[in-house]
């Protein structure tokens, strides 16, 4: 049988261990993709946020991809808001920042490049 972990079993679990190690030990532990986000933030030292907005190039362009780390309604807080078309991303659209920076306000969602993106930026300069 194996144990499934949630992000927020992930992130919450009790151990004198650092939590990957706790986690990694289980030889029937998997952990979801929000678990993983979130144990890489605590590993680093850092409080992880509910969810982060990444910038994302893919096939439509350039968008802002949100991940949710540990909180759920914020992913569908996210896809409730009109620029984003019922999805977790949205186009880069200038009229559609007065509702983004409301959303980011009232969840607390942190604001990031993503670290290929990061990357191309820097190649470019």
């Amino acid at each position: 049988m194996t144990a499934r972990w949630s992000t927020q079993d992930a992130c919450s679990y009790p151990s004198p261990w650092p939590p990957r190690t706790t986690i990694r030990i289980q030889p029937s532990a998997k952990l979801d993709l929000g678990a993983e986000r979130c144990l890489e933030i605590v590993l680093r030292g850092d409080s992880p946020p509910p969810a982060r907005l990444v910038w994302f190039r893919g096939v439509d362009g350039e968008q802002l991809r949100l991940e949710v780390i540990w909180d759920p309604d914020v992913g569908r807080a996210f896809q409730a808001l009109p620029a984003s078309e019922g999805t977790r991303a949205m186009s880069l659209d200038p009229w559609a920042s007065e509702q983004l920076d409301a959303f980011i306000a009232r969840h607390e969602v942190e604001v990031t490049a993503r670290r290929l993106g990061a990357r191309a930026v820097a190649r470019r300069t």
